[in-house]
């Protein structure tokens, strides 16, 4: 777990957990979440209350006694540490544990079961990019190529995975890194957001001004149009549909195919319980306003 010192120093630089994202290459970040992150704009999520990152933390040592035992050798804790690149200043990394002399790095992973098919067998160095690209970070912040990352999966499987990282990996890695730090990040021009939530980070407010549209945007808006007519008549289509089968189920639970294959169920829900948030401000005002919080309004994008 890192401390508020080594939190303050990833503000600073790219960090092994930034890498991924920065790229593009990772399901947690974005390009424009970590170009936010690192020019000032929004403070990196409070994640330390999440189950899965205090039981990671729990874990740590557990799994890092497992690795020593499996391999016979005794490892050093450096997670307490910040180190930063020779030459690229920009450039840092925590680690978790290391060889005492120094010749190999160990990576500490505590993952779900439902991670264990994005990795390899047992022995081998078949990695998922997110981790893969987080070791080469290490790597090349340390001069160290050998990065063992160790997973316990689900509580239960323990794995260590080796990987002997590459110069050649290393210096594309790095390059890339430094492209997105000085055509980004130093100059404060943002990378060009791919998903609604990205331009929603980017544009939380708008102005009021008009803006004209350039013949690019004014196809796009075509396309748009027709993609939304598209999926109109695609729902009502789809609504024909389960109607027609609805009404041939009628009171019946499940539609069997002549194989006996289930094509379709219609069962009831269980009740469920909801609070009647009108009918509490009603007989409760005063306890109502109490409770009222206000809460900043986002942008709604509505095609005309």
């Amino acid at each position: 777990m890192l401390n508020n010192q080594q939190l303050e120093a990833r503000k600073a630089g790219l960090f092994s957990t930034d890498a991924a994202g920065a790229l593009g290459l990772s399901k947690y970040k974005t390009p424009v979440s970590v170009w936010l992150e690192k020019t000032g704009q929004t403070e990196p999520p409070d994640i330390s209350g999440i189950e899965a990152v205090k039981m990671g933390n729990i874990m740590e040592p557990v799994i890092a006694r497992l690795y020593s035992e499996a391999v016979g050798t005794p490892i050093i804790y450096l997670g307490d540490q910040t180190r930063w690149h020779n030459s690229k200043k920009w450039m840092g990394s925590h680690y978790d544990y290391g060889l005492s002399d120094g010749s190999k790095l160990i990576e500490i992973k505590n993952f779900s079961a439902m991670r264990r098919k994005e990795f390899g067998e047992n022995g081998e160095g078949d990695v998922p990019t997110d981790v893969l690209i987080q070791c080469i970070h290490e790597a090349a912040v340390s001069g160290i190529s050998a990065v063992d990352v160790a997973v316990l999966f689900g509580g239960q499987e323990f794995c260590i995975f080796p990987l002997i990282v590459e110069d050649a990996a290393i210096d594309r890695l790095v390059s890339l890194e430094e492209g997105f730090w000085e055509n980004f990040v130093i100059p404060l021009v943002y990378p060009e957001p791919r998903t609604e939530e990205e331009t929603r980070m980017l544009f939380k407010t708008d102005n009021g001004n008009s803006f004209p549209a350039s013949n690019e945007v004014l196809t796009a808006v075509r396309q748009l149009r027709g993609v939304r007519d598209a999926i109109k008549s695609l729902e009502e289509k789809e609504t024909d549909l389960k109607v027609m089968i609805q009404n041939d189920l009628a009171e019946c639970s499940t539609l069997i195919g002549h194989d006996g294959e289930i094509l379709a169920t219609w069962k009831k829900a269980k009740a469920s319980a909801t609070f009647d948030k009108r009918k509490f401000a009603d007989e409760n005002p005063a306890m109502y306003a109490r409770y009222i919080t206000t809460t900043e309004g986002s942008r709604r994008f509505l095609l005309k």
